[in-house]
């Protein structure tokens, strides 16, 4: 097999398995890229969290994102969306849905050594890239980006998400991602809560 129909079949096998793990099937031993997963009975299981998701802009709003100081720009990562929650000796792993997923043992054990919390990310197979604190809910994004820095700055398989601030920042960012053909970036306002699905329209 040729290497660009390999990188093709691969993509959508990659994306077929993520469907159907967000939909809370698990892998056999085996047939999975995951080294090592807890072992829990993930069927029907669910919590009562959600992330906050965002409302899509078009290419030609970005500019006034990028020149206004008040809204932060992280790049969006092509992985599954992941809550992580620590919760005394407990740690529990779940898609956008609410739905709980097995977790990578390596993620988990990192997430046990968290303060109780709860953690939004990426799941990019054998790491987590983590954008927001969603459990703290009175303080504003500027604030809980700092914190999950401080959380997990020395963390392996748990990495906080950069945030560009400054105009130059932003605009070097932007322009990088777009070279890179990256999935895409998304804006939040400094003094934005955490409130968890989508906003009807517009939206710090």
């Amino acid at each position: 097999v040729d290497q660009q129909s390999y990188s093709i079949a691969k993509k959508v096998y990659d994306k077929l398995v993520r469907e159907k793990e967000s939909k809370g099937y698990k892998s056999k031993k085996g047939t999975s890229s995951k080294k090592k997963v807890v072992d829990v009975n993930t069927a029907n299981l669910r919590i009562a969290v959600t992330p906050q998701l965002c409302n899509e802009i078009s290419e030609e709003e970005v500019e006034a994102y990028i020149q206004n100081p008040e809204f932060g720009m992280q790049q969006k990562y092509d992985g599954r969306n992941r809550i992580l929650i620590k919760n005394g000796f407990n740690t529990t792993g779940a898609n956008k849905k609410g739905i709980v997923i097995p977790l990578d043992k390596d993620i988990s054990d990192e997430v046990m050594f968290l303060p109780n919390c709860i953690l939004n990310g990426e799941d990019m197979g054998d790491y987590v890239m983590c954008h927001d604190i969603i459990s703290i809910k009175d303080k504003g994004f500027y604030h809980r980006d700092q914190a999950l820095k401080l959380m997990i700055e020395d963390k392996k398989y748990l990495k906080p998400v950069y945030t560009a601030w400054t105009e130059e920042e932003k605009r070097k960012l932007y322009d990088k991602l777009k070279k890179e053909n990256a999935e895409g970036v998304v804006f939040k306002h400094k003094d934005a809560l955490c409130t968890q699905g989508r906003p009807a329209s517009g939206g710090s």
